[in-house]
């Protein structure tokens, strides 16, 4: 077990779909928060409503340029969240993504409780299934008993920046 491509050969399936899952996952959950982002352009009197009773005297022109400059930092907040998360599961640390993994599939199932209407809410709610969906298949497939035991002779065998050049090749 000297080499890192004998290693590789007997990486098991099931972490290769985990690792997949991520970046699905990952991927759609960006789509998702592109999606907030476009809502709060597309149609702000929800946010513009919410914000008049807090701010009634406040003039039109700089309650819009606020709620389009918190959107557009909530996008970058939410982006910078996401890149942890591809970071998590470049650098092997699958467990630690469980909790995202939860969050995500609660989140999804929320969705059928929200009462929006509109069509940008049924996009945005059947990306958000989608994103639970690939999380919770993630994780299943990153627990299993084979796919811990290669990262645990992984983890034994290389650094992380090893791993993320290991990690990088497979793509």
């Amino acid at each position: 077990m000297n080499n890192m491509h004998e290693t590789r050969s007997e990486r098991p399936e099931s972490l290769w779909l985990a690792r997949r899952m991520w970046l699905a996952a990952v991927a759609m959950e960006a789509v998702h928060q592109l999606l907030g982002v476009v809502r709060a352009f597309v149609d702000p009197s929800d946010i513009r409503s919410e914000m008049r009773q807090y701010y009634p005297s406040m003039p039109q022109d700089t309650l819009d340029f606020f709620i389009s400059v918190s959107s557009v930092i909530a996008l970058v907040f939410a982006l910078s969240l996401l890149g942890i998360v591809v970071w998590l599961a470049v650098s092997w640390r699958l467990r630690l993504l469980v909790f995202f993994g939860a969050y995500v599939a609660l989140r999804g199932g929320l969705v059928f409780f929200e009462e929006q209407q509109g069509w940008l809410f049924l996009i945005d709610g059947a990306v958000q299934i989608v994103v639970a969906v690939f999380a919770v298949l993630a994780i299943i497939f990153g627990a299993r008993k084979d796919s811990i035991e290669w990262m645990s002779k992984v983890g034994e065998l290389c650094g992380s920046a090893r791993r993320l050049r290991y990690w990088l090749e497979d793509l």
